[in-house]
């Protein structure tokens, strides 16, 4: 059966011929180890433009709309995290590049103590 072209195995398997994995564990029993699975998200190697755009191309290359959508939302995702991130970094500079150019004004806004 391992010598069976796709379209044969499928013809077995409905004949009742053929043998159906129930899970994962089945297709790695002869493994001899536990297999593991992680997450894998697209936008986390997506870092420069260059690989956004091949990443693109290549889904688009594909043709199925489905994973096309999927990679949009991943693109979507990612430029959302670096607008987020610029907006946090420029917050926390902010303070630092204000004392920097201006030492005689206080950073707190609170009134001053009475004596």
């Amino acid at each position: 059966m391992a010598s069976l072209r796709l379209p044969e195995a499928m013809a077995d398997l409905e004949a009742g011929k053929g043998k159906r994995f129930d899970s994962t564990d089945d297709l790695f029993k002869g493994l001899g180890r536990e297999v593991k699975f992680r997450r894998y998200h697209t936008a986390d190697y997506l870092k420069t433009e260059h690989d956004i755009a091949a990443s693109l191309d290549a889904v688009r290359d594909d043709g199925d709309l489905a994973l096309i959508e999927a990679a949009r939302d991943d693109v979507n995702r990612v430029r959302a995290d670096r607008r987020r991130c610029r907006h946090q970094m420029g917050r926390m500079i902010l303070p630092w590049v204000w004392k920097i150019s201006n030492p005689t004004i206080p950073l707190t806004t609170s009134k001053p103590r009475k004596p």
